[in-house]
């Protein structure tokens, strides 16, 4: 999968990003855009990292990492939170540019498919004017939660196993191969295809071959297999 980052250093919206639980932190803001597929085939989708500090009504505190997605074309956004205590290095930056990480367009929503060792799918149906528009609705969303005292600022995250489907030959080579080692573990190197047949999803995950998914519109796994490698 093609991608283009566009980093671009500064405060975006701390003027339009800040609430009583919920306040952009000063100078950690970037822009960034990425590739996404659609029906109408790759499309280029305009992102916003920040950092932001919480206050819960408890009050504990703490620091989270925030990307927000956003289609120009529709106005779909989406936002991804996670406490920068818990995040990976790079955050969320490094998983958009790692290949695991794919993200689809349609008419009526944002659609984000993650592979780790599972299969993470979160959706975004909410529209925006902007893109900072969507910054300051989505922590606007971050100050419902709060409120409500939800579970955290955790988006919902729909989680589909793969790795029985799928068996972990695919991404590790089996004891007795000469590249085995015991440290590997299942995940996709990249996902190069998401397309809509019908109301299924089908994705293309690449490791030490393509294998096909096939979801259901709920996203539940419906079929999988190995593409066969074109003869030469």
């Amino acid at each position: 999968m093609m991608r283009r980052i566009l980093i671009t250093a500064g405060l975006f919206c701390n003027s339009l990003c800040a609430g009583r639980f919920v306040s952009e932190v000063a100078f950690t803001g970037s822009t960034h855009s990425i590739h996404g597929f659609s029906s109408k085939g790759d499309v280029t989708l305009a992102v916003r990292s920040f950092q932001v500090d919480v206050q819960y009504p408890d009050g504990e505190r703490e620091r989270g990492d925030v990307f927000v997605i956003y289609d120009p074309e529709s106005g779909h956004y989406a936002y991804l939170f996670a406490e920068v205590r818990a995040a990976v290095p790079g955050s969320f930056l490094t998983q958009l540019e790692s290949g695991n990480f794919g993200i689809y367009a349609g008419e009526d929503k944002l659609v984000e498919f993650v592979v780790q060792s599972d299969l993470d799918i979160q959706e975004g149906a909410a529209r925006a004017a902007n893109l900072d528009g969507a910054c300051a609705a989505a922590v606007e969303e971050m100050e419902s939660r709060v409120l409500k005292k939800t579970d955290r600022l955790h988006n919902d995250v729909i989680v589909t196993p793969l790795y029985q489907a799928v068996g972990g030959e695919f991404a590790c080579p089996q004891h007795g191969e000469g590249d085995y080692s015991p440290m590997c573990s299942f995940h996709a190197k990249k996902i190069s295809s998401i397309t809509r047949q019908g109301e299924n999803w089908r994705l293309v995950i690449e490791n030490r071959w393509d294998q096909e998914l096939v979801l259901d519109s709920k996203f539940a796994l419906v079929s999988t297999r190995r593409i066969a490698t074109p003869a030469q």
